[in-house]
């Protein structure tokens, strides 16, 4: 705890063994302007407030590297907050945990387009990713964010741009309380992993998760500021709780075989929808929506008919704007129906028969 700093611009060249300077609380400033190789964890929790690294010498940056270092401010830059990641290659897992001094990164897309599990965990002041705008976190060129990758980074407090993104890691954005809008791919496939938006309560209005595969377990749990519809007819599995909490959310799910605009959603998971305002089944019938409905509650414990109360209200696509359409208007004999569950009590018994 002695080492205060390190300078090797007078060395011809340098290597940092793992665990090397582990825990040197003492250690504030470090230029590592010759050094060839760092280990991992090689400055975990120590106190450096500012790093020179040489990215012509080394583009890796190794697991855990700076870890824990919550009083570093600045990485590769003048000003202090930034972290400047140009001509780095290769980030490790956890590379960043706790650095709560950090506010803005700028991440070369062209050569990193994965965010490693938990890099930016707990950067509580980081406000500011790939945009001149403050609040914003740009992930254009991004195809991947790992598990925790920005956990509780409640600087973040704009929008969140995951249009290229094909994979949202579990608990990603978990209790980012001050996103406010995320923009998720329109043109292909993604998956949404578990807890990944839990909390995050700031998003408000609608979301398109049009063309999203798979929702796990708790993925916007609580987000009550999101609303309207959203399109979940591509969906093939929606995890336990998934919207639980969003009050003011209409999801859209098919029994449907797969076509070109629909996707049977086969897992339902307990509770996935508790709470929201109603919910969309597109049904070739009314027996097709029951037996479904009861497939669902013997394989996933997910009572839909015991939860809500089936109405007929279009046909196949159309979506309802919250107006009760009374089923007697409707055609008798129109086979391509779509049905909506209101939060009123059911009108069929478990068996799934009418009361």
């Amino acid at each position: 705890d002695k080492v205060t700093s390190l300078d090797t611009s007078l060395c011809t060249s340098l290597t940092i063994d793992p665990y090397a300077f582990y825990r040197c609380t003492a250690l504030k400033s470090v230029n590592l302007s010759k050094c060839t190789s760092v280990g991992y964890y090689a400055f975990y929790k120590t106190g450096i407030t500012k790093v020179t690294w040489p990215t012509d010498k080394m583009t890796t940056i190794p697991v855990s590297c700076f870890s824990g270092c919550t009083s570093l401010k600045t990485f590769n830059s003048d000003t202090e907050g930034v972290c400047y990641l140009m001509g780095i290659t290769s980030v490790g897992e956890y590379a960043f945990v706790n650095c709560t001094g950090i506010t803005k990164v700028t991440w070369p897309t062209d050569k990193m387009t994965t965010i490693p599990d938990s890099c930016f965990y707990n950067c509580k002041s980081l406000t500011t990713f790939n945009s001149e705008t403050m609040g914003v976190c740009d992930l254009t060129g991004i195809a991947s964010v790992g598990d925790s990758a920005f956990f509780c980074c409640t600087g973040i407090s704009g929008s969140v741009n995951l249009s290229q993104c094909t994979s949202i890691g579990n608990d990603a954005f978990k209790g980012c309380t001050g996103i406010t809008s995320v923009t998720f791919p329109t043109e292909k496939g993604y998956t949404i992993g578990d807890s990944a938006f839990y909390g995050c309560t700031g998003i408000k209005g609608s979301v398109d998760l049009s063309q999203c595969t798979s929702v796990e377990i708790f993925a916007f749990y609580g987000c009550t500021g999101i609303t309207g519809s959203v399109d979940l007819s591509k969906c093939t599995s929606v995890g336990n709780f998934a919207f639980e909490g969003c009050t003011n959310l209409i999801p859209t799910i098919s029994t449907q075989t797969t076509t070109e605009t629909t996707t049977k959603t086969t897992t339902v998971g307990n509770d996935a929808f508790k709470d929201c305002q109603y919910v969309i089944i597109q049904a070739n019938s009314e027996e097709d929506l029951v037996n479904y409905c009861k497939r669902i509650t013997n394989e996933f414990g997910s009572d839909l008919l015991g939860l809500y109360d089936v109405k007929k209200v279009g046909v196949l696509g159309d979506t309802p704007s919250g107006i009760v359409v009374d089923p007697a208007t409707l055609v008798k004999d129109d086979t391509s129906a779509t049905y909506y569950l209101t939060a009123a009590n059911s009108t069929y018994t478990k068996d799934g028969y009418k009361t």
